[in-house]
Formats: C-alpha cells, structure tokens, sequence
C-alpha cells in the first residue's frame, strides 16, 4: 500500500500503546522494517515524521539508512523525542538525506541531457596494514592473477625524483615503501571497474587515509595484511614479541577505522578479508623464528566477527563459497593470491547486483578512463575546474554531442564532475562542488586532482613524510626538513610554507604549481590561513601535515604544561565543560584527521557567522582558544585516546549560565555534530554529549586526569535525577495531606513553566536535591591538580532547559496515577464555550496569563484549529482592553466578531487573542518593550503555557504591528526548535500553517506623511517620545528588512501558508497639533515576498480593516475562506489518523 501509493506526499507514522494490546519489541521490530521495506519503491512521499515512535530499534536505523540508499524522493525525516535522537544518530539521517538531495540534482540534470543510465560498476579494494606488511608485493601478484602489470615500481621512481638525493641517504629503504596512498586500475571490464588503493602502513599517514577514505556508498572491500615477524634492513630477524596481541590489537584499529569512516548505508557492510604474509619464511623450517600457532590467529578473528558483526562483514562469504577466517600467504605465489583474487571480485559483483541507484554511463566511462591515468593526466595532474570540463567533453562521444543550450552544458558537465568526484576518480574543492564554473575571478580557486597518485604520494604524502620525525628501520628517529624550522603546533609564515612546497614539488614549474597547491590546500581543509601580530603577519596552520615535538613528549611532561584562563572578571568567573564522545567507544573512534579538519572549520565557521576575528583564535596541535563576547572557551582533544573531544567555558558571573551554555551547544557543539556526520568527518560514528566536573574545568585539570570517572553522561544523570524526583515526590505527599500538597505543587509547577525558569520554587518545597558523587583526582608531583570526593547537586550540572524538562517528564506522567482525585479538582472539568459579550469589565474571563486569552473553545470534541489573533497598536495609553477592541464589529464595540461569527463559520476551533505592550507612546510604565522582549515573553506564553500548536494546525492573524509581530514569533519559535530539547517548539512550527495579515506594513510607513517630522511624537501629545516598538514600523527599517528575510526562508521550509488584506482609504489620526488623514499602509508595503495573495477592501481604513460590518464583508470573508481551504488539506488526513489511532499527540 505504502509502496505503491502515488498520491501522498507527507507521511506521519507513531506507534500508540493501546493498554491491553501492546505490541512485543521483536513483532514492532518486524512492523518497522515492513513499512521501511515499502518505502523503497514509493515515488510520492518527501516527508517522513516520525516523531514520539517507540520501538526504534538499531535494526531499524539500518532499515532507513538502506532506504535512503535508494528511495532519493525523500527529503525530510523527523526523528524529534525518538531514541535515535537521543542517540546522536538523527545527525546521521540528516546528513544522509543532505548528500541524496546533492546526488537527486545532478542525476536531474544528467537525466534532462537524455543521458543513458546504467547500474553502478565501480568499486575499490583498500589494502591495509602495518609498515613492511608486503602490501605492495600483493597487489603486484594480484594484478598478475589477471594478466595485469602493475605500475607500483614506475610510480616509485617516480616519486623519487621529487624527493632530495640527501634524504634517501638518510632513510636507506625509502624506495620500496609506500607512502600516503598509491592507486592503480585493478579490474576494468565492460560490467565493473575496480581500483586498488595501497595505504601506507606509518601511523603518520592515515590522517590521509582518512580524508580520502570512500565516503558513499560505493562497493569496497578491505585486505588487511599482517606480518608476523619483525623487519630488519629488509630480513626477517624473529616473530613479533606477543604476535597474537599485536595482531589483535593491529586488526582491532584497522576496523574501528573502517567502520567510523564509512558511512553508515544499511545492510551494505564493509567486508574485510584478513591475510597473513610470509608463509615462506615459516616453511623454511628455521627454528630460529619460534612456534607461531595459526589457530590463535583465526580465534581472534571469530572474537572480533562477534563483537563487530553488525557493522563489518569480517572474511565475508560469497557466492556461496566460504571464504577462509585467514588466509597465510607467500605474497609472491600466484597459487596464493588467486583465492583471494577471485573471492574479491565476487564480493564486488554480490554487491553491485544489490539494488542501487543508476548512474549515467559516461559518468562510469570517465572513471575507468582517469584511473588509467592518461598522458595529460601525469604531465599536469592539477587543473582548474574549467579544463576538467573540456576533458570530459572531448573524451565522452555523449558529452560533445548534448543538444543543450551553454549554461546548461555547464551544469551537466559540473554534475558529471561532481559524481567522478564521489566515485574517487578525481578530487575536487568544496568550492568546486558547489556550483558549476562561471565567468568570474573566483574560478581560479576551484580546482581540480585528476592523479590521486600525485596528490596523495607527491604532494601530501611528502608534506606528511618531511614533517615529522619518523623511524628508520633500526628505529632511528629522522627530523626530514633539513634547515626548515617550524613551529612545534603546525604553524608556518609564507616563507617558510613556500620553502617546503619548493623542496616537495621540486622539478615542476614552481611559479605556476605552487600558488595552486596553496590554493589547495586550503580548499580542502588543511591548512588555514591567518593574520596575527602588530605588523599582520600571514601564518598557516597546518597540525596535520606537520608533526611536532609534542608527539615525543610523555604524558608526565604535558601534565605540568596545562592551559591557562586569561580572562579575568572584578565580579569572579563561572565555568562549566562538556564532553563530546563516540557512543560506541570500543568500535569506533574520532580518527586522525579528524581534529584537525574540525579545528579549521570551527574557525570558518565562527568567521562567517559571528565574526570572529583571527586575533580571538589560539591555535594549538591539540586544542583550539576561541575568546568571544566576554567568554573565554577551549576545544580540546586528547591524541592518544581518540574518541571525545572536551569543550570548557569560562564566563563572567553575572552572565546568565543557560545563555552561556545555549550560545556554546549552538556555535560549538551542533557544529562539531553536523561536522562530524559530514563526508569531511567520521560518519560511521554517533556522538553522545557528557558533562564535565566543574571543579576540573576551573582548574583546568589536564586531560590526562579528565578521566571516564570526571564526566557523566547528560542522559544517565537526566535519568537519575527523574528517578530521585519520582521517589521524593511519593515520599513528600503522601506524608501530608494530599489535596493540599497537590495544589502546591501543582501551583509552584505551572508557575515555573509560565516563565519558563529553573523550577527553583518546586524543588525547593520538596526538599529535593539530586547528587552526583566526584572521586577523588591523585596527582603525584603535581599536587595543584588534586582534588577531593564531593557530591554536586544534578540541578548545577545540568541546564535549566533540561531541569525544567525532566521535572515536566515527571509531573506530567505520574501526578494522575498517584491522585487522581485531587488533580481532576485542580485541573477542572472539560473546556467550555465562553459566552461573553464584553470584555470591558473588571472581570477577564478566560485569562490564561499576562500575555494570552482564550476566547473561544469547543464545548467537546477534537479541536480542528487554534487561531492566534494578534492586535496593533494601542491609540492610547489608556486602552486597556485592545485585544478585545481590535476584533469588535465597526459599529458594535461590544460585539466580539470572534465569538460571535466566526465559530460558526469555522466550528471546532479554539480562539485565543493576544495581549502585549503595543503603546505609541513612552512613560514611565507604557511602551518600554522592544520586539525582542516582547517576541521572547509572548512565544513562551503561547507555546509553553498556552499549549498552541502542540494537538492541531495553527493559524496566526494580526494587524498592523501585530502581524510583524506575527513573522517574528515564527522566526523566535524555529530558532528555539533547533535548540536541543525543545520539542514543543518543534511542533508548534510543524503545526503553524498559516498567517494572515491585516494592513500590516511590511515595508514600513512614512511617518513624516502624517505631519510628524521624523514621527517623533506620533500619535501622542506634543513632546512625547515614541514608544520602544514604534521603531519597526519606520520606513525600511532594517531589522523588519531581516525578519522579514527570515521569514521568507522558513515559510518555505515549513511550507506556510499566508495571506494580506489592507486598507484603501485614509485614516484619520488624532493628538496631533492638527487632525491628518492618511492612508497609513499603501499597497506597496503590504506586499511582500513571501506573500501568496494580497487583496485591496474598499470602504476600509487601517482600523476598520479588521472590524467588519457583517459576516458577509469582504474583510471577513477573506479570512474564514483563508481557514477554510487549509482546514480542507489538513483535516482529513488528521482526522484519518485519529481514526486509525495513529496519530500521536
């Protein structure tokens, strides 16, 4: 049904507990993966909600995942208050569905070329292992296995003539070690192409490996090869000491590497093959090398099948033969390799004949043609993107034949480029893959690496090799760059970069290359350039192609350099410290490369949207300085661990911690998530955050003694307070009488949500205090770091937002269950129709808070709509009752057209008005909220207090001000949505599904129109000053120009619908020197860009626009047809779901 479904584009699906019926987690389990199955084959539906499911299972994140291996229509899946949120892993889906909607445009655009399409033919094979594992002697013989020649010993020769005459007598042995990454063309026929890719075995390298690891989901297998002799000048001199542990511990990394690096594609695994080499030596029979016991090697491999077999498919199987838990080869035997030669390519056919998305056929040509590396490719192998282009044309018959228009050539020719770039056939600049070549200046940084050989050997393998201190054979340690010196944290002046590129690239045409490969660089995140200094001298930071002396150093002697706080504060400082850590610790890992690449983007990232300037920034190896705004914040990592990175905030005591801590989870940590599901990070792995003891963050305790015991996860202590809670809150009430205590508290509960504080008073009057214990920190020598046990309260360390959250989790759950009786008292009975005909005396039925009235509400029954009315501006200081007043009949003021029209026009809809400070004019007591402030009181009252949005549609109504008041809740609410935990935000933009203005005046007004030069005292006695909200109606103010741009954005992410109506004649203003008619609102500034319809209503002045004469006016009708044709969308399928009781509030 889901499958072959054509019409629906929005899917919401939540699993209800039905009390008696509850579904078993294996049978949910099954209901998931049936529904996920179905999906492959729909071609309608771009929305999947679902939020609040239960039952979400790691099986079932792989169901999705393959899904959106192949289903491309699919553009947005809400996991809001899932497990997988909690998890880390909606980071993963949201990136997942970012590179479809990448691969969805070019496909598009190769398809309108009338391009043919095949299925996907090219895989890769990655050899990897330790140094002197003879990884290169088994590819050699594999390639012989298919009458193939390798070009591995022509690339080495190569590579030597870049590389000084008086390195190679430094390193004896250079010539027959890898270094970086060495690719050839391994299988090409018509049905698949396969490329071989050797890694270097040097830890030193495989920051490189990972930035060229496969990042799609691309066939790939894996050769892991160990040697289980240790190597001397090339001899074998004896088995490794403890050879099963080194082996172990060898393979363990390896796939820990592997699985955090590729991306996570469903029930595709990366399969790896182990091998064991020199078996000659052992069947020499030279005793001399010791007993090794094969068996032991194969056990480890069947320890490790378990502990990763949902993740690697470790000596897979295929085509029905088994394949061997280790192979023990003579890597020189062809006899040896063939086995291993055919089980590869067996693999790679199992796994291209699996159901995958097509793709374009001289996309797969062009591949196979650029791994052969074609003569103009080795002369120059770095192009400007343009020549890239002209080399496809040329070389594909489709390509120079297309019958399109020239820019269109230009996109189908930037989409080609593009998916050789995912293929791994070329490496391409971000900035190239953003948008095809055009005339500007800019073109010439975006580039393109048509020989992978020359960017991962020549260029980056060098940089890597020369810069930093590696062992010889015999274990002499070797500093490669001669007089070159350079900064021990990566950082060099152009001088001395341009000193290293000459030395690296020496032989080719340095005037032209070098600029470029600088250019590079930098494009692809490893290096950055900045200024700093009196005379601003340029720098680059590159921590990762250079090694520094801190790599030598023991952790005794980093213990006694640890970090300082600079910024000091008269009234103290306040501090608090996350930890960012991989979920899955012993599987995954935040590779090599990882924290250097982040540590750049961090940087461009803050530039670009805070302005931060270089002189704010402290680059170091291993952690970055970033000073902002009064806060002094660092982003560390720990090298040798690999799998958390720590961000500790110091902050001036009279700053608010919650804003402090929101401006840290915004700028810094949902950038290191989104980085880190990214191509560019490590999308195998799921971040969990974690909170650091605050007494080791103010003492800035180095991370050598931030150890597992000095953090806690958010969610366990989150947990635990709630349990605490729950047992206090039994205990409390209970022992006293129940009816009172449930009002109390009850009372002290609603109080904090209204103002949205730290729920201080309620957990006050229960006398709760949640602990977490604090070991003790030894530090022999350094005594300045110890520290001893103490409990903290959970309150201090977690946020308001998750205090107030998890108090609500309670509250909400369990005061029913434990007195009913004396909550139903303490809530009322059901909502009821409000007959009021004014709202003019001292009593003000209906009041919900200071902010917010409901006006109407259905006596029974579901309620199909929430409409928000939203007044402007107050004629006098004296009007006390505008948001009753607005909303009157023209010449009825006690008649509320909101209750009295308008439900039965619109029936089971529930009508609240609101109320804000909107006077003209400035005293002592009116007119002192900005929109900011008033935007920020009046989105709590309505989403938390309220309740809006979170059960049904909304829909928003406002005059004059109050509809730029309207756009600005929307702009405040999404902004919130997007802050962790916040899920009633969440909803009420998914809910929100229209705005509807009167006379609002989008562009401003000109208030020197109505006889007010500069509109000083408009609408107020001579001499008075305007009030604080009078500036958003100026004409082209820019902070309603941003809003308004804002809003422009979100009205199409949300889909919102909106709608104007304005004035057509003048208005008369009064409390002026003389009376001045104008029309307030032209036309011209009641229209926007983002409105969808806007109409002129005769007969109607900026005040009795929204005051109608009868039910049949215009003004009134254009609304209630406005709520009616989007009721007729959404309360069908909402109404359907309740039936089938699948839908969820």
């Amino acid at each position: 049904m889901v499958g072959a479904n054509t019409f629906v584009r929005s899917l919401a699906l939540f699993h209800v507990k039905v009390k008696g019926a509850e579904m078993s987690p294996t049978v949910l389990q099954d209901c998931w993966a049936h529904v996920f199955h179905h999906l492959r084959e729909n071609t309608s539906i771009t929305a999947l909600n679902l939020s609040y499911s239960e039952g979400l299972n790691n099986e079932n994140f792989r169901d999705l995942m393959d899904l959106l291996q192949v289903n491309f229509i699919l553009r947005e899946v809400k996991l809001e208050s899932t497990g997988w949120d909690r998890d880390g892993q909606s980071a993963l889906v949201q990136a997942a569905l970012e590179r479809n909607a990448k691969l969805a445009g070019y496909f598009s655009v190769l398809g309108a070329a009338q391009l043919s399409f095949d299925g996907a033919k090219a895989g890769r094979i990655f050899l990897c292992g330790s140094p002197f594992a003879g990884k290169t002697q088994l590819k050699v013989t594999m390639m012989e296995c298919l009458g193939k020649t390798s070009t591995s010993e022509s690339l080495k020769e190569t590579i030597v003539r870049w590389i000084p005459e008086t390195l190679t007598r430094w390193v004896p042995g250079l010539r027959r070690r890898t270094e970086g990454i060495e690719v050839e063309l391994f299988y090409d026929k018509e049905a698949m192409t396969i490329s071989i890719w050797d890694f270097a075995g040097q830890q030193i390298f495989r920051p490189l490996q990972n930035i060229l690891f496969p990042k799609i989901s691309q066939a790939c297998a894996f050769l892991f090869v160990f040697n289980p002799f240790n190597v001397d000048d090339e001899k074998m001199i004896g088995l490794k000491e403890n050879v099963h542990e080194s082996f172990a511990d060898e393979l363990r990394s390896w796939l820990r590497f592997i699985v955090s690096n590729t991306q996570i594609t469903g029930r595709i695994r990366a399969q790896v093959i182990v091998v064991i080499t020199h078996k000659d030596v052992l069947e020499k029979g030279n005793n001399s090398f010791g007993e090794m016991s094969f068996s032991g090697f194969e056990n480890i491999v069947k320890d490790l099948q378990r502990e990763f077999q949902d993740v690697v498919e470790l000596c897979p199987e295929s085509s029905g033969q088994e394949g061997k838990l280790v192979y023990h080869i003579n890597a020189t035997l062809k006899q040896d390799l063939e086995p291993i030669t055919k089980l590869v390519i067996s693999s790679m056919e199992d796994v291209l004949s699996r159901k995958s998305p097509k793709v374009p056929r001289v996309c797969s040509d062009l591949v196979s043609f650029l791994l052969k590396r074609p003569p103009e490719v080795q002369t120059k192998p770095l192009w400007p993107c343009r020549q890239l282009y002209e080399f496809c044309s040329t070389n594909s018959e489709s390509l120079s034949h297309i019958d399109v228009t020239q820019e269109e050539r230009g996109k189908v020719l930037h989409a080609v480029a593009s998916y050789m770039h995912d293929a791994g056939a070329v490496c391409m600049t971000p900035r190239a893959l953003m948008e095809h070549v055009g005339e500007s200046d800019a073109d010439c940084k975006k580039l393109a690496v048509v020989d992978l050989n020359w960017l991962t050997q020549n260029l980056l393998g060098q940089l890597i090799t020369l810069g930093h201190p590696t062992e010889t054979m015999k274990g002499a340690p070797v500093r490669r760059f001669g007089q070159v010196e350079f900064d021990a944290d990566g950082l060099l002046n152009t001088q001395q970069l341009e000193a290293i590129l000459h030395r690296v690239l020496s032989g080719q045409k340095d005037k032209e290359v070098i600029p470029m490969v600088k250019e590079l660089l930098l494009e692809l995140d490893l290096c950055y350039s900045l200024e700093s200094g009196v005379g601003r001298t340029r720098y680059f930071f590159m921590p990762m192609l250079l090694g520094g002396e801190s790599t030598c150093t023991t952790s005794e002697q980093v213990i006694y350099r640890p970090l300082s706080w600079e910024v000091k504060s008269p009234q103290g400082s306040s501090y608090f410290g996350y930890r960012i850590q991989c979920r899955d610790p012993n599987r995954t890992s935040l590779s090599p490369a990882f924290y250097p690449r982040f540590q750049i983007h961090l940087r461009k990232r803050m530039g670009a949207t805070l302005d931060v300037k270089d002189d704010n920034f402290t680059f170091r190896r291993s952690h970055v300085e970033v000073r902002v705004d009064g806060y002094c914040i660092f982003v560390e990592t720990d090298v040798s661990s690999e799998n958390h990175i720590d961000v500790l905030v110091q902050f001036c005591k009279p700053d608010s911690r919650d804003r402090i801590i929101d401006f840290t989870r915004r700028h810094i940590m949902q950038c290191l998530f989104k980085f880190c599901a990214s191509e560019r990070g490590c999308p195998g792995v799921q971040l969990v955050v974690a909170v650091i003891r605050t007494k080791c963050v103010e003492n800035l305790t180095p991370k050598q003694l931030r150890t597992v015991s000095q953090v806690v996860l958010v969610e366990d202590l989150k947990d635990k307070f709630r349990k605490n809670l729950m047992a206090c809150v039994e205990s409390k009430v209970r022992s006293e009488t129940p009816a009172f205590s449930v009002r109390k508290l009850n009372d002290l509960y609603e109080r904090g949500c209204q103002h949205n504080l730290h729920m201080g008073e309620f957990l006050d009057a229960l006398e709760f205090c949640c602990f977490h214990p604090w070991p003790k920190i030894r530090t022999p020598g350094a005594s300045q770091f110890a520290l001893v046990p103490e409990d903290v309260c959970a309150v201090d360390l977690l946020s308001s937002e998750e205090v107030r959250e998890s108090v609500q989790t309670v509250w909400e759950d369990h005061k029913e269950k434990l007195w009913p009786q004396e909550v139903a008292e303490v809530k009322g009975g059901p909502c009821q129709q409000l007959p009021r005909t004014s709202m003019s005396g001292e009593q003000e039925d209906g009041r919900i808070c200071d902010e917010l009235y409901e006006v109407y509400a259905p006596v029974a029954g579901d309620t199909d709509v929430e409409l928000v009315f939203i007044h402007g501006l107050q004629k006098d200081v004296t009007q006390r009752d505008v948001y009753f007043s607005a909303w009157t009949v023209r010449n009825d003021e006690n008649n509320c057209w909101l209750m009295s029209w308008l439900p039965k026009h619109i029936p089971n809809c529930r009508i609240l008005c609101v109320s804000y400070d909107a006077s003209k004019v400035k005293t002592s007591s009116e007119g002192r909220m900005d929109m900011y402030l008033t935007v920020e009181n009046l989105v709590t009252s309505l989403v938390e207090v309220g309740q809006i949005g979170q059960k049904c549609p909304v829909i928003l109504v406002g005059h004059s001000l109050g509809g730029l008041v309207a756009i600005t809740v929307c702009n405040k609410a999404h902004w919130l949505a997007s802050l962790p935990n916040r899920i009633p935000y969440r909803k009420f933009c998914d809910n929100v599904k229209g705005l509807f203005f009167y006379s609002t005046p989008f562009s401003g007004v000109k208030l020197s129109d109505l006889g007010v030069p500069g509109g000083v005292s408009f609408w107020g006695s001579e001499g008075g000053v305007a009030g604080d909200l009078m500036k958003n109606l100026e004409l082209f103010d820019e902070d309603t120009s941003r809003r308004n741009y804002e809003f422009a954005q979100l009205k199409g992410k949300y889909s919102w619908k909106t709608h104007s109506v304005t004035e057509s004649c003048n208005t008369v203003f009064e409390g002026l020197a003389s009376s001045s008619r104008e029309q307030f609102v032209r036309e011209g500034s009641a229209r926007a860009p983002f409105m969808d319809d806007v109409h002129v209503i005769p007969d109607t002045d900026h005040f009795s626009i929204c005051r109608p004469e009868g039910e049949t006016s215009n003004n009134f009708q254009h609304l209630v047809s406005f709520v009616q044709n989007i009721l007729n969308q959404e309360i069908t399928s909402l109404k359907q779901c309740r039936s089938e009781r699948t839908f969820v509030h």
